[in-house]
């Protein structure tokens, strides 16, 4: 893999990301699954499936309550 294209890969992982954290400003269960992976590189790499995991009941839980709270966009 070329320089220029690990570069280039990572200018659009940050882009993904900050477009995914403004899209989650104002939700609570997404913002904080956005800290949560923010904070991924803290987690030991064992413990990173039961992280996921987590991060994946909350992502759904978020879901299935999209649209039912009056405090959100």
């Amino acid at each position: 893999m070329s320089e220029d294209h690990v570069e280039a890969t990572t200018e659009v992982d940050a882009d993904l990301l900050a477009t995914a954290k403004e899209a989650a400003a104002g939700h609570p269960g997404l913002e904080d699954a956005m800290r949560r992976l923010d904070a991924l590189d803290e987690v030991g790499l064992d413990h990173h499936p039961a992280e996921f995991d987590a991060l994946h009941q909350s992502l759904r839980a978020a879901l299935a309550d999209a649209g039912n709270s009056s405090d959100g966009p």
